[in-house]
Order: structure tokens, then sequence, then C-alpha cells
């Protein structure tokens, strides 16, 4: 520990600062279980991330498993258009990370579902997605592209993702289909 910031601020505010990295991994991990991720709601979550930032700056430690736990919905509906075949659908996702994630799951149900043309990922992919230890390289099946038509990029996160309108929990006929595609532009 350093004995000026001892000096300065006093030995538990100095120990504190010292083991936020140790508080950071207890943190993430209690937020790998959904009833601690929504028990707080989601207005106490941005007080958080919010909280966070001020924390970062200060210490130049990045918190970037806090971060992305943070980030991490739960029980969200989500409108999925795939403008190639104009179907839509409307699935719900919980404990997504990162959009790496939620596109190998989409394309599990879509693809793998028969629902779109393309190629499914495999089992061992679409495992280590979901809770199986390791990780299998993975190949993606199509872009995903927000509303606007902009990628939605890999290294991002779903809470990332535009929200426009309420959301449905099924296959979307044509004419909703329709209607939720008036809002987004061509893919680029």
């Amino acid at each position: 520990m350093d004995e000026e910031a001892l000096q300065r601020v006093g030995q538990d505010t100095a120990m504190g600062w010292s083991t936020l990295p140790q508080w950071e991994m207890a943190s993430a991990a209690m937020l790998n279980h959904p009833a601690v991720r929504t028990g707080p709601g989601a207005a106490r979550r941005t007080d958080l991330l919010r909280a966070l930032h001020p924390v970062q700056e200060a210490s130049g430690h990045d918190f970037k498993c806090l971060h992305c736990a943070l980030l991490v919905l739960d029980d969200e509906r989500l409108i999925v258009l795939h403008r190639l075949t104009g179907t839509g659908y409307a699935p719900r996702m919980s404990g997504i990370g990162d959009n790496v994630q939620l596109h190998t799951l989409l394309a599990d149900a879509l693809v793998g579902g028969g629902h779109v043309p393309g190629h499914a990922p495999s089992a061992q992919e679409v495992a280590g997605r979901r809770d199986a230890p390791g990780q299998a390289p993975t190949t993606g099946s199509f872009n995903l592209a927000a509303p606007g038509g902009e990628w939605v990029r890999n290294e991002g996160t779903p809470s990332g993702i535009p929200v426009v309108d309420g959301v449905l929990e099924r296959v979307l006929d044509r004419a909703e289909t329709g209607r939720w595609l008036e809002h987004c532009a061509p893919a680029n």
C-alpha cells in the first residue's frame, strides 16, 4: 500500500481503494446470477453505471468486467426483422452479455429453426454461448443491423441496440412485419 496515500486518507480508505479490483471481481461474479442482476431494477443499474465512471477515472482501472455485467439485459423483448425474406420474429433474451452471443443464439433460433436461410451454428458453438465451459470459434450467419441501417457490431452489447417501439413475443405475420420494416432503413 502507498505510504503517502495511507497518511493522506487513512488506513480504511487506502485499503478500500487498493482492493477495488477484488471488489470488482466479487461484484461481477455476483452479477452472473439473474436474481442479483434484476433485483435492484433498471434504474438502480443505471445509477451504478453512472457512479462507475468517476471511479474509473480516479483510479485508472477500467472495471470492464463490472461495466459489462451491469449492461446485461434480462427478460428483454426484441423485434428481429429479416429484411431479405420480409419475415419478423419477437424473441425474448436473458443474460446475453455481448452481441456475438446474441448473434449466435439468434442464428440458432432463426437459421437452425428453419425460419431464415443461412448457416446454423453448431451445437458446440451454441453451448459455448449459453453456459458450457470454454468457447468454440463461431462464424456469423448474417449481419445484424439496427433500424437505422447501421451495423450492430459484435464488440458491443445488446443494451446498445436502439429501442424503437413496444414489442411482442412470437413469429410476426407479413402485415405486422411490414409495419415494423417501415421504421427501418436498408442495411448499410
